[in-house]
């Protein structure tokens, strides 16, 4: 048997080291970005850059406007448990025979768990309709 030993002071010491230090200059179509110490800055046509910081602008704020409705969104009580549906996604042509098998083995170990709650998918289709009429009734703006 062969063993990998990595040593895990090295590693960090060499991402910090990589991250203290990072500069990249990146250029494509008359407009270059450079990423220094986290801070960046732009080179080229102006009318290009302006429009590239808008763009980024309106990214933040799309972020941040998700990032803002998940701060709001409900959240499940404490002692509620976590559902969860194993179900057949894309399957290959080589694992199709064995799909069955592998969804049995991975519904027993995820019932051993305290916390969760296994659904099939007609129970994962009626609880998600009935969040969807909660949520459309609680806050029709959102629809």
């Amino acid at each position: 048997m062969t063993r990998v030993f990595i040593n895990l002071g090295m590693l960090a010491a060499s991402a910090v080291m990589i991250s203290a230090c990072s500069t990249g200059k990146h250029c494509a179509d008359g407009v270059c970005r450079t990423v220094k110490d986290g801070k960046t800055t732009y080179e080229g046509d102006p009318e290009k850059i302006a429009r590239i910081k808008a763009e980024e602008n309106k990214q933040s704020e799309w972020i941040d406007t998700i990032k803002k409705k998940i701060a709001q969104a409900p959240r499940k009580p404490a002692g509620e448990k976590i559902r969860i549906v194993v179900a057949p996604g894309n399957i290959s042509k080589e694992m199709g025979p064995y799909a069955a098998q592998y969804i049995s083995l991975l519904e027993q170990k995820l019932k051993s768990y305290e916390g969760l709650e296994l659904l099939n998918e007609g129970q994962m289709r009626r609880d998600l309709n009935n969040r969807a009429v909660f949520m459309a009734l609680s806050n029709p703006k959102a629809f």
